[in-house]
Parts: C-alpha cells; structure tokens; sequence
C-alpha cells in the first residue's frame, strides 16, 4: 500500500465502528476534492445501514 485516504464510519449516535478508504499500490495523492467525494459515499453508507437495522427491527416490533 503506497497511498491511502480514509474517512470514519460513524454511527447515527456518532461512535466510530470503522472507516471507508482508499489504497493504491502506487503513490498519489488525494485532493479535497476527492475527500468530500469520499466522505458522501461514507455518509450514503451509514444511511443504508441505519435503513437496513430499522427494516431489520420491524418484524420484532409486530410480534409485540
């Protein structure tokens, strides 16, 4: 790994549970750009697994 670029993964309630990176086997360099293009796709991410966990909550909240 020659370069990296990461943003935390965090929860609704904001704990860390990991990040979302990018490697390369080659040197390079990220802009800021590319960052807050990193950071969207990292906050996509969490939002489809708040939307996973709520749909995965449902059926226990019917049986109730």
């Amino acid at each position: 790994m020659r370069s990296y670029a990461g943003v935390p993964l965090k929860t609704p309630a904001g704990l860390p549970i990991g990040a979302l990176c990018l490697i390369h086997d080659e040197p390079r360099g990220y802009s800021e750009a590319d960052v807050e293009t990193l950071q969207l796709f990292a906050e996509e991410l969490m939002e489809q697994l708040e939307l996973r966990r709520r749909l995965a909550e449902r059926p226990a909240e019917a049986d109730r």
